[in-house]
C-alpha cells in the first residue's frame, strides 16, 4: 500500500510479521501481497464506482 510517496512498508511489515501466524514464510507471503496490490489497483476505480465513491 502506498500511504504516502513510494514508501511501501507503513503496514505491510505488519502483514509479514504475520505470515508465520498462516504457516506461511515471508518469502511465500510477499507474491501474494503484491499480488493483492495490483489487484486492488487494478480493480479501484471499478470498485468505487460499485460502491458509489466520490471523488
Amino acid at each position: 500500500m502506498l500511504a504516502k510517496g513510494e514508501n511501501r512498508m507503513g503496514r505491510l511489515h505488519r502483514f509479514l510479521a504475520a505470515a508465520p501466524d498462516f504457516m506461511l514464510t515471508e518469502d511465500d507471503a510477499d507474491p501474494i501481497i503484491e499480488d493483492q496490490i495490483s489487484l486492488i489497483a487494478d480493480e479501484w476505480e471499478t470498485i468505487g464506482d460499485l460502491v458509489q465513491l466520490t471523488d
